[in-house]
């Protein structure tokens, strides 16, 4: 987390930039809005989200994986969307004290190459206090991981996969 911030307990109006909308809806969070486009043009929603985007009425506030050091990011949308709280990751660090004069603003602890996906989706459970759902949200994710750990385990020979 970058700075001092305290995480409203029960936030009802997010702005996520750091593309984490689909693990935050997993976890049953209010996102108003999202920098989760497509990374080919930076404007669109990817079309697995499109429905949900509609369904929500989550605005498109730019895309969390553009070329420029802000991520592409449209901070006058972000502000009079009021929201209660700011996700970020560390694409906008040269942004990041505009997004906080805006509401509070956390950064997830992402090396953004998303191969810790797990650590994400952990990371916002312990934010939120969700715990129970973090879990849950990765057997919905991927139904099949207990019988792949277990398969796993046995071919390997291990008692506990890294």
């Amino acid at each position: 987390m970058k700075g001092k911030v305290t995480i409203p307990a029960d936030p009802q109006r997010i702005v996520d930039v750091a593309g984490l909308t689909e693990e935050l809806l997993l976890l049953n969070m209010n996102v108003i809005a999202s920098a989760n486009t497509s990374m080919f043009d930076g404007v669109s929603v990817p079309d697995h989200l499109k429905q949900i985007f509609d369904e929500k009425k989550m605005e498109v506030v730019g895309n969390y994986s553009g070329a420029l050091s802000t991520g592409d990011l449209n901070l006058e949308k972000i502000a009079e969307l009021k929201p209660d709280l700011i996700i970020m990751n560390v694409r906008h660090d040269k942004v990041y004290e505009q997004l906080k004069s805006i509401t509070p603003t956390v950064m997830i602890e992402d090396d953004v190459s998303y191969v810790n996906w797990r650590g994400r989706f952990q990371q916002l459970g312990q934010w939120f206090n969700k715990k129970r759902m973090w879990k849950n949200g990765l057997l919905t994710m991927m139904p099949e991981l207990p019988s792949l750990r277990q398969k796993s385990r046995k071919a390997w020979g291990m008692k506990r996969l890294p």
